[in-house]
C-alpha cells in the first residue's frame, strides 16, 4: 500500500500478495517471490508509515488548498511567525478559516491561525484567481 499525497488516499497494489506470515512476499509484476526478515519488515513499515505521515499531514481547519500547497504555506507562515517573535521557537498552526471564495469554487482567501507563546496571530493567505498561479501571505492587522 501507499500514500498518494497529492489525492490523500491509499492506493493498492494487488500484483503483491501476502505469504507465510509477513517474510514472504509475491511479486505478481516480476513473477518471484521476495524475502523479507520480520524485524527490517516491522522497521521498515514503521518508518514509511512515519514518512508517509509527516509527508501527506494536513493543517486543521477548513483549508482547500491541496496537500503540496498546504505544505509550502504552512512553512511560509510558520517562517513570518518566527520573524515576527524570534523569542517564540514553536510556533504552531492551531487552525484554518476560509474567508473568501472565487466563483469557480476555489478558496480565494483563508485565514491560517498561529498559536504563538501564548496567543494567537492570524496570517492572511491570498490565492489568485488563475489556477497554479501561487499564493501571499500576510500577517492581519
Amino acid at each position: 500500500m501507499a500514500i498518494d499525497c497529492r489525492r490523500g488516499r491509499a492506493l493498492h497494489f494487488p500484483a503483491m500478495r501476502r505469504r507465510q506470515a509477513g517474510a514472504v512476499f509475491f511479486d505478481g509484476s516480476k513473477g518471484k517471490f521476495l524475502k523479507l526478515t520480520p524485524p527490517v519488515t516491522r522497521a521498515s513499515a514503521m518508518l514509511g508509515a512515519a514518512l508517509f505521515a509527516s509527508a501527506c499531514s494536513t493543517v486543521p481547519g477548513e483549508t482547500m488548498a491541496p496537500f503540496g500547497v498546504q505544505r509550502e504555506v504552512r512553512e511560509r507562515v510558520l517562517t513570518l511567525a518566527r520573524s515576527a517573535d524570534p523569542q517564540c521557537k514553536d510556533p504552531k498552526i492551531s487552525t484554518t478559516e476560509i474567508v473568501e471564495v472565487h466563483p469557480d469554487g476555489r478558496a480565494a482567501a483563508e485565514m491560517w491561525m498561529v498559536a504563538q507563546c501564548g496567543r494567537r496571530v492570524n496570517y492572511i493567505v491570498s490565492f489568485p484567481a488563475r489556477k497554479n498561479a501561487g499564493f501571499t501571505v500576510r500577517a492581519e492587522r
